[in-house]
């Protein structure tokens, strides 16, 4: 078995462990997105989400799923351009 054959057979199941927790993942920053929107997201909620998506920017990548990572990372300048009560576009940013 090559190293790349073995390397593939053991995050096998940490992917897929990851794939069943992304829907939970997504619902959470779903809320928080919507908090945002509603003026309700203060600063140490902000940085927790912040980071959230930095998370799923590089965790994605490494488990296989760039689509996880490119969402991520499209959503990062709304929240780094946040401004209570509205939700910025990436075009903002």
């Amino acid at each position: 078995m090559t190293d790349e054959e073995r390397a593939s057979e053991l995050l096998g199941p940490l992917r897929k462990d990851y794939a069943a927790r992304l829907p939970a993942r997504a619902r959470d920053l779903r809320a928080a997105v919507e908090a945002a929107a509603a003026g309700g997201l203060g600063g140490e909620a902000l940085h927790a989400l912040t980071v959230e998506l930095h998370r799923l920017i590089g965790s994605g990548a490494t488990y296989g799923y760039p689509r996880v990572s490119a969402a991520a990372r499209a959503l990062e300048p709304c929240v780094t351009t946040f401004t209570p009560g509205r939700v910025a576009d990436p075009a903002d940013a």
